[in-house]
């Protein structure tokens, strides 16, 4: 039984998980061989070098050798995404580098969304607890798409997901309850006719339409007849389509790369798609080949070589080879890790 489980060795440093009672630490270990394990809230992912922690009376970011990338002056913030992160204060949202030099100051009233393709929308919360969007920002924080009223986002919550708000040069809106695109200069490139669309990859974005999923063009062409039960968009060349209850995996021409026999497929990152195969979810490969046993009750995306995952109603992490450090039982949905 292992007591210990690490990540892929990046910068000089990797994350390593341990057991501690009945819960999993995570820290950082050095290429020194010294493991350091933080007395902190919540210890997240690195991205862009910077890894975000939390203390009892502080927020900041790590470097991957376990210092202070600069003064821990927030309360909160989000993962660095294109250099950028936006963070917050008792009175302020700031958008800062990977410096920690604060280049545009919001009233703390304001969200955003983390930067996609050089832009970020920016929405402020009304007296009534509702979003509104007040348009999108570039990465030196000047508003390069004001908020027009006839193209606003209905509602800015049902766009946070696992697709981005702008992409390939066009913003995804929902207006009457269908989906268009329009581009920076607020002119619509794509009428507003599709029941659901998700971000654009490599030009092709999945869409749905009189209750069948399809694939348009940045030209609003179907280049993947609108012949699915699902899909979701393109991820390293492959999207994940559904027939008759049942997923597979298509390429950019339509044609089917897996066979259809999986309950549920999730995007391909790094050459792994994790697949749900028996009511058991596991990974798979571009080939369609198991390269994680299905075995799990979930399992996400593998980042820097590890993998949260959910064995037997236990929070898990596995790495690259299957290798698995399990830990307590979970309570509700969450992982009940100690970060």
């Amino acid at each position: 039984m292992i007591s210990e489980i690490y990540g892929d060795y990046i910068d000089g440093s990797s994350i390593v998980y341990r057991k501690k009672g009945l819960f999993l630490e995570k820290g950082l270990s050095l290429d020194n061989g010294l493991n350091i394990f933080l007395s902190s809230k919540y210890f997240g992912d690195y991205y862009c070098g910077l890894a975000p922690v939390e203390f009892d009376h502080s927020f900041g970011y790590l470097k991957r050798d376990g210092t202070p990338a600069f003064d821990f002056l927030y309360k909160i913030g989000d993962d660095f995404k294109e250099d950028r992160a936006f963070v917050s204060d008792n009175n302020y949202l700031f958008l800062i580098d990977i410096f920690g030099n604060q280049i545009k100051q919001f009233k703390l009233s304001f969200t955003a969304n983390q930067f996609s393709n050089g832009l970020a929308r920016i929405s402020l919360l009304n007296n009534n607890g509702n979003l509104k969007t007040d348009g999108f920002i570039d990465k030196d924080g000047r508003y390069v798409v004001p908020c027009i009223a006839e193209y606003m986002i209905e509602d800015p919550l049902d766009l946070i997901d696992d697709n981005d708000d702008y992409s390939d040069g066009l913003i995804r809106i929902k207006q009457n309850g269908k989906y268009g695109f329009i581009d920076e200069n607020i002119s619509v490139r794509i009428p507003f006719v599709y029941d659901w669309a998700s971000k654009f990859v490599s030009g092709t974005a999945a869409v749905k339409k009189d209750n069948k999923f399809g694939f348009i063009n940045t030209h609003n062409e179907i280049v993947v007849p609108l012949s699915f039960d699902s899909a979701k968009c393109f991820s390293e060349g492959l999207a994940p389509v559904c027939k008759s209850e049942k997923w597979g995996m298509i390429n950019s021409f339509g044609q089917t790369c897996i066979d259809y026999k999986y309950s549920n497929l999730g995007k391909m990152i790094n050459g792994k798609i994790p697949a749900l195969f028996n009511n058991l979810w596991g990974m798979i490969n571009a080939e369609g080949q198991t390269i994680t046993p299905f075995k799990y009750d979930k399992i996400d995306y593998f980042h820097e070589g590890l993998c949260k995952v959910v064995y037997k109603k236990r929070n898990g992490i596995i790495n690259s080879t299957g290798t698995a450090l399990i830990g307590s039982l979970l309570y509700g949905n969450e992982y009940n890790l100690v970060n």
